[in-house]
């Protein structure tokens, strides 16, 4: 394959008896090109359970110029964590200098951010996937749940009504709480409000201001 221009990059680490091999990176000739090209929004995630040894693939995912969503880059890792985060993104920065996205889009793992800022020295919008957020809401209690479905009946709103409906219903809960608690919830809603809305404009090159 590296005579298609595959890259690869393999990562060991000493273990108890002997070397072990921890990670491989890929990077397809496509794939750089697609993060210069089209990496104002980089989608990052990952796949479990992958091989027999149920090693994980961490991914860099672009959307094309067909509105496709396309992997760019990728790397298979016997766990998944900040290190490994880290890892794969400098060696893909190290490929691809010119990465410079606006937006990373993750499942809400706070370390796949900070790993990407470690690594690159880029800080671009941390936004959160809504399609995760939804899965993960079961898991969430009291404040955090109530702020989630409140962001996902935001982000289906057809028109200006429900939205003024919408906030309507966040001032009724927000006054029938104590000023300790108010405080916790306006703190709360501004941390999920900064993730989890990504504007939307012909480039995301064309945001400013806000």
């Amino acid at each position: 394959k590296k005579q298609d221009g595959l890259q690869t990059f393999m990562l060991f680490k000493k273990g108890k008896k002997d070397v072990e091999l921890v990670q491989i990176h890929f990077l397809w000739p496509k794939g750089a090109d697609l993060l210069q090209t089209h990496g104002d929004v980089v989608y990052s995630d990952s796949l479990w359970q992958v091989s027999k040894t149920n090693d994980f693939l961490l991914t860099m995912v672009v959307i094309d110029q067909n509105n496709n969503l396309k992997l760019a880059a990728s790397s298979l890792s016997t766990v998944e964590s900040k290190d490994s985060w880290f890892n794969f993104y400098k060696w893909v920065h190290s490929k691809v200098p010119m990465l410079n996205p606006i937006c990373l889009t993750t499942d809400g793992v706070l370390y796949i951010y900070k790993a990407f800022v470690e690594a690159t020295g880029i800080t671009p919008l941390e936004v959160h996937c809504l399609w995760h957020l939804i899965q993960n809401k079961s898991k969430q209690n009291g404040l955090l749940r109530y702020l989630t479905q409140l962001l996902v009946r935001m982000s289906y709103s057809q028109n200006p009504q429900e939205l003024q409906e919408i906030g309507q219903d966040f001032t009724r809960k927000y006054r029938r709480l104590s000023p300790q608690r108010q405080a916790r919830m306006i703190q709360a809603a501004n941390n999920k409000i900064n993730t989890c809305l990504l504007y939307t404009s012909p480039s995301p090159r064309d945001i400013s201001g806000s």
